[in-house]
């Protein structure tokens, strides 16, 4: 396989509260989304390299065969 297609599907929020900060920075939350029929295409195509992080996909790191 020198390919992967995958679909990023959207989602509406409905409602969003903010609550508190959490001590790592974050903010918990409570919310109400829909996921729609509409979405972003990514294409993952096999490279010839040893390790890559790819922190926007997943936050791993993925080591051979990569997907880039």
């Amino acid at each position: 396989m020198d390919r992967v297609l995958l679909k990023s599907f959207s989602k509406i929020n409905i409602g969003l509260k903010v609550f508190n900060r959490r001590p790592d920075g974050y903010h918990n939350i409570h919310t109400i989304f829909q996921e729609i029929d509409f979405h972003d295409s990514i294409i993952l195509k096999k490279k010839n390299l040893d390790a890559l992080l790819l922190p926007m996909l997943i936050g791993l790191v993925i080591m051979n065969p990569i997907y880039v």
